[in-house]
């Protein structure tokens, strides 16, 4: 058989195949030869430097040569199976005969040149078809630089600071925490007679972020929301130049403390009830902001409340509509109920936090520091954020309760009606914005955190979404 009608016969084999290294699952992953490949990077990138035990530095290197096989095995492998398939289907019929290997017995046996010599041929081919797979393991195996977390040059930096706060500042060290998906979080230990703090924090947006807004979006709101008395990580300095820092990055002082829930949203029992009340004390306060007054909203703006959520709903429409690989019935279903049961009730524009939850409440020894992570703030309805909270509310305190501890600090009067609309519009945003970081996965642009936060909250959200809309489509 020649080289030419192998190559043919797996091109053939290979476009049949169910699992191609460019396949999407059902919800529109990407393959799982792309997760692997993050998962392997995570590992080798960052983890491993990190381990000081010699036995566990070993048992990661088993690890990850099981990641190599296991992408290699979950995709790029298509076309070397295909070319030894076809090889053995063309040994098979060469030989006359259904089973190979005891065809291939035969032939040695009588030793017959014509029978030995497809013999050598199917050899040569499982030979090759090995080498290819050790090729492909050792291309996955290629160490890669993790492309979301390129460091900011701390001599850039020093530079940058020292011209800013007239004298010498110097950078004693740099912490990348986890943090929240949407942006790049830096923690600076400074030393010199010039600095600022003894710690800073720099925000910085990520390539292709679930989030499309930009750090530069924040500064104003979270000027305004310190000058009435929110408690905020305190602004200080926006640079919008990409080319210092590698994007768009404010600079916003250290606060101390925790944040009350974790990344999972999961609360410790023992605290959440007075955490609550500092939630609703914090969110009146933010909805009691005249965004006029703050100078955030041009007073001949002239848009009514509807029109913010209009525009607030195409904007996340458009975003899934570009960022998606499969359709959804229930996100499809998702929008069209809120278009069509938008209360038409007359209220002011108010400035809306959009993720204001225990997950970025800061607090330390039970008094809060910080309400962060303003990059999904706008203009719009107060009963968004009220919306977005009140599940977990429930869980340990009326919801009476809690609107109390809301209208005392500021909040205004809110209707049952407006809750209700914005009741699905958490898991609706949510589950777009966790597609969008699974889009981020193929176009080399994620990291580990991207690549779980889109896999494990696109799934959870949208069956969250899909039954909430069951009950509602049924009244």
């Amino acid at each position: 058989m020649t080289i030419d009608l192998l190559e043919r016969s797996a091109q053939a084999v290979s476009e049949d195949a169910p699992h191609s290294a460019g396949s999407v699952g059902p919800l529109g992953e990407p393959s799982v030869a792309e997760y692997l490949s993050l998962l392997r990077t995570g590992l080798a990138g960052t983890i491993r430097p990190e381990l000081a035990d010699a036995r566990a530095q070993g048992m990661l290197d088993m690890a990850l040569t099981l990641i190599d096989h296991l992408i290699v095995r979950s995709g790029p492998n298509a076309t070397a199976l295909a070319t030894r398939d076809a090889a053995l289907t063309h040994l098979r019929t060469s030989l006359g005969a259904t089973n190979a290997e005891q065809a291939v017995a035969a032939a040695i046996a009588t030793h017959s040149d014509a029978a030995l010599a497809h013999v050598r041929d199917g050899i040569a081919a499982e030979a090759q078809f090995l080498r290819d797979i050790d090729t492909l393991e050792q291309d996955a195996a290629r160490d890669h630089t993790p492309v979301a977390h390129d460091p900011i040059d701390p001599r850039v930096l020093e530079d940058y600071l020292g011209k800013r706060y007239g004298g010498p500042v110097t950078i004693a060290s740099i912490g990348n925490p986890i943090g929240g998906f949407s942006k790049d979080v830096f923690i600076l230990n400074l030393a010199g007679d010039a600095r600022p703090a003894d710690r800073i924090v720099i925000r910085r947006d990520l390539p292709n972020g679930p989030l499309e807004g930009s750090v530069q979006e924040e500064f104003a709101v979270l000027q305004a929301a310190q000058a009435a008395g929110v408690p905020v990580a305190v602004p200080l300095w926006l640079e919008t130049d990409p080319a210092l820092f590698g994007g768009p990055t404010i600079c916003l002082a250290f606060v101390v403390g925790s944040t009350v829930a974790n990344a999972r949203g999961e609360i410790p029992p023992e605290s959440a009830a007075a955490s609550f009340h500092h939630l609703a004390r914090i969110m009146g306060a933010i909805h009691a902001i005249d965004p006029v007054q703050a100078g955030l909203l041009p007073a001949d703006d002239g848009r009514t409340v509807q029109d913010h959520i209009l525009s607030l709903l195409a904007t996340f429409e458009g975003q899934w509509h570009r960022r998606r690989e499969a359709d959804s019935i229930v996100l499809a279903a998702g929008f069209a109920w809120m278009r069509t049961h938008m209360p038409r009730e007359t209220y002011p524009v108010a400035i809306v936090h959009g993720d204001c939850s225990l997950r970025n409440l800061m607090a330390q020894d039970g008094t809060p520091t910080a309400m962060l992570d303003w990059e999904t703030w706008h203009f719009g309805d107060p009963a968004e954020d009220l919306a977005y909270v009140r599940d977990e509310v429930e869980t340990c305190m009326p919801w009476a309760e809690f609107m109390a501890e809301y209208r005392a600090a500021g909040g205004p009067a809110i209707s049952e009606e407006r809750l209700e609309f914005w009741s699905i519009w958490r898991e609706l945003r949510g589950s777009i914005t966790s597609i969008s970081m699974m889009d981020a996965v193929p176009k080399g642009v994620a990291d580990l955190r991207s690549a779980f936060g889109g896999i494990y909250f696109t799934r959870l959200l949208l069956m969250k979404l899909a039954d909430r809309l069951q009950g509602l489509l049924a009244r």
